[in-house]
């Protein structure tokens, strides 16, 4: 799945149109880099990674 296709099945499950979509996972590609690029070590940035999901997950519910 390339990126095209991520934002194409986030548009149709939100209801959002895909130029929004875009701007989103535009924006939350950048944040994503730096917070790996502020990590210590890869440990670290893998349990922020998980920690993210985790948040993402709860607020779905």
């Amino acid at each position: 799945m390339n990126k095209a296709d991520v934002i194409e099945k986030v548009s149709e499950k939100s209801g959002i149109g895909m130029e929004d979509c875009q701007k989103v996972l535009d924006a939350f590609e950048d944040v994503f880099t730096d917070e790996f690029a502020q990590s210590e070590n890869i440990s670290h940035a893998l349990d922020k990674m998980d920690r993210f999901w985790s948040f993402l997950k709860s607020k779905k519910r």
